[in-house]
Parts: C-alpha cells; structure tokens; sequence
C-alpha cells in the first residue's frame, strides 16, 4: 500500500505504529476519513518508530483523531542523511 505526497510515494497509510520500521525517514500524520484523508503533520527521523512513538506532538495528534482515524505513511530515506530528509520535510510542508 502507498500513498503520494507532493510528489513523494510513501508507504501506508498505516493505523499503528507497530507497522513502522525503526529506519530512517520522513513520516506523515494523515486524519483519514472515508477514502480521503487530511496531513496534520509531516517530519524526520533517524529512527521513524521511536520518532513517532515520542513524539511531543502526539497529543495533538490525538485531538484530530475524533473526526476520522490516526494514520502513519513514511517515506524510508537509506542512506540519506538528515539534511536530505529536512528538505523532503520542507518540501511537503510548503
């Protein structure tokens, strides 16, 4: 399963995180709702997992739950560093 994002293929949407590596990436924080779904968050980690798993915006995330369900899409980075994946970030923020 995938999902694009400007122009990114990543993969998900997925309802847990258990279904995430703990690789590099860019992860996306989609409110999905009867086939569509809405970005609420985009950013990058060395280790998508743990990233998401504490992130300091999760109870945030959460409040947007109650109009459709929490989901996660990433874009796995090997061998990119963390400027790459600041850019890829930048890129889908803009």
């Amino acid at each position: 399963m995938s999902i694009t994002i400007s122009e990114h293929v990543f993969d998900g949407p997925y309802t847990t995180t258990k279904d995430l590596m703990n690789d590099p990436g860019v992860f996306a924080v989609i409110v999905a709702k009867d086939e569509r779904g809405t970005l609420i968050d985009v950013g990058e980690s060395n280790n998508v997992r743990e990233c998401v798993e504490s992130h300091k915006s999760k109870t945030r995330w959460n409040k947007f739950a109650y109009t459709g369900t929490l989901c996660f899409a990433v874009l796995y980075t090997p061998g990119f560093g963390q400027a790459e994946r600041a850019s890829i970030e930048q890129d889908i923020r803009s």
